[in-house]
């Protein structure tokens, strides 16, 4: 295709595809948590000792969300894309100056975290935020600590 010729923009995730992805999440890890309730049981746990243990539980199923934006490169990748999604991840890392391979690990990070969604449109890959998903899990965050405060 001539350079002077653009490429018909794909159609980013629709919101039932972004909302059917947090919901799949969320379901997942709702099951892990039940997992660990019936360890916390079959264990003999209780008291302190059960708290610990599901404490340890949740912050195995957190750990991956909250490492994806402990990286200041990571949460502009997040910040620019909840601006202007869906963007192309070339386009992505030119914008942010960084470089394709350094912008694919970044990216792999946040798509296993769940943080974004990635779509493929011909030779095109596009992103966008996974903006349920990520509000649930920091308002389970949020929860947490409140918890914690009591």
């Amino acid at each position: 295709m001539p350079r002077s010729q653009t490429a018909p923009q794909a159609p980013a995730p629709s919101a039932l595809q972004l909302q059917s992805a947090a919901d799949s999440a969320v379901a997942a890890d709702q099951a892990e948590a039940e997992v660990a309730r019936q360890q916390v049981k079959t264990q003999g746990l209780s008291g302190r000792e059960a708290q610990t243990f599901l404490l340890a539980r949740w912050v195995e199923r957190v750990n991956p969300f909250l490492r994806a934006l402990a990286d200041k490169t990571r949460l502009s990748i997040v910040g620019v894309l909840a601006e202007r999604e869906p963007m192309e991840v070339g386009v992505l890392a030119k914008e942010l100056k960084v470089r394709s391979s350094t912008m694919s690990q970044h990216l792999a990070i946040l798509r296993d975290a769940r943080v974004i969604v990635m779509t493929k449109a011909g030779v095109r890959t596009l992103c966008s935020v996974n903006g349920p998903y990520v509000a649930w899990r920091l308002q389970q965050v949020a929860q947490h600590l409140g918890e914690d405060r009591q």
